[in-house]
């Protein structure tokens, strides 16, 4: 099955005797996929939005309303922002550099409790008595850690994949691939 809404150069040329397909029709024809995906995905980002940071955050003082760091928003809406942009860049990563027709990109949610880590990693560094305000210490300190540790990991597997050693994965235990 041929699939238009990949960006992977031209279109083959049409059989001989067949009718050519417009740019407009193929545009047209990958639009229900593209807004089944982005229906998915706005669906998916309430629950593993909200999973995103810890229950502690809400009850350690790291305030995101107007004296916070993110005026009006919650951690709710800060996880579902965080798992929209990570699914977008991952997705324009997919169409326009993967060689798989069709792919479509998604946050991994199974790092989740690995945020979670991090997350109680950063809360016991901070310094309560400080003059500055818990949530500038400890959210730009684990978007750091979540940015780098997701680098690392792409680029982990990016590098088994170009070296053909895609199979390796398949050594790691289950519980380390699935968080």
């Amino acid at each position: 099955p041929e699939c238009w809404g990949a960006i992977e150069g031209p279109p083959p040329p049409p059989a001989p005797g067949a009718p050519r397909v417009s740019r407009r029709d193929r545009l047209l024809s990958s639009l229900p996929p593209v807004i089944l995906c982005s229906l998915v995905n706005l669906m998916l980002s309430v629950p593993f939005g909200s999973a995103y940071f810890p229950i502690d955050f809400s009850s350690s003082g790291l305030g995101l309303g107007p004296e916070g760091m993110f005026a009006g928003g919650s951690y709710a809406v800060l996880g579902m922002r965080l798992f929209l942009f990570s699914t977008a860049v991952c997705q324009l990563v997919f169409s326009f550099f993967s060689t798989f027709e069709c792919s479509i990109g998604m946050q991994m949610v199974e790092n989740i409790p690995f945020l979670h880590s991090l997350a109680a990693i950063c809360l016991r560094h901070a310094d309560p008595a400080s003059s500055v305000d818990l949530s500038r210490q400890v959210l730009p300190t684990l978007f750091v850690l979540l940015s780098a540790s997701s680098l690392l990991v792409g680029v982990s597997f990016y590098t088994l994949g170009r070296l053909r050693l895609g199979n390796v994965v398949y050594f790691f235990p289950r519980h380390v691939l699935l968080g």
